[in-house]
């Protein structure tokens, strides 16, 4: 999927219909920093065919509020994927800002594009285990 602002957006009054994440998707607040079982979802995401795609700054707990997150958020996601993850999958960072209605400040999504690996390298394992994905959960 190629990501813009708009289809965030959608994407996130999709989630809010369906109430949850999907196959596909996952949302974590990221708010105060690297979320917990964010290895497990990368290693998931990496064995999936397709990957997925990981939209970190909205609160799913909050009808996927947008909450922004913590500056060192990105550099986070790709050290715990090099270093925990293995093999790595190739990451894609696409960061977009918005203007939420309780935050005075602008707040950062950041959308991370996890690559699913070449059939031939999976699984990758994270820390020991390997996850897959279904559904809301890994």
């Amino acid at each position: 999927m190629e990501w813009s602002a708009h289809t965030l957006e959608e994407t996130l009054v999709a989630l809010r219909e369906r109430g949850f994440d999907s196959t596909e998707i996952e949302v974590k607040s990221a708010h105060q920093g690297l979320p917990q079982n964010l290895g497990q979802t990368l290693s998931a995401f990496a064995n999936m065919p397709d990957g997925g795609t990981l939209i970190l700054g909205v609160d799913e707990k909050r009808n996927f509020s947008i909450v922004g997150v913590a500056p060192e958020v990105e550099a986070g996601v790709a050290s715990l994927t090099r270093e925990h993850v293995h093999p790595s999958p190739h990451l894609d960072f696409h960061s977009f800002t918005f203007k939420s209605e309780k935050e005075i400040q602008p707040c950062t999504v950041l959308l991370v594009a996890v690559k699913g690996l070449n059939v031939l390298d999976r699984p990758a394992f994270y820390k020991g285990q390997a996850y897959l994905r279904q559904s809301d959960g890994d």
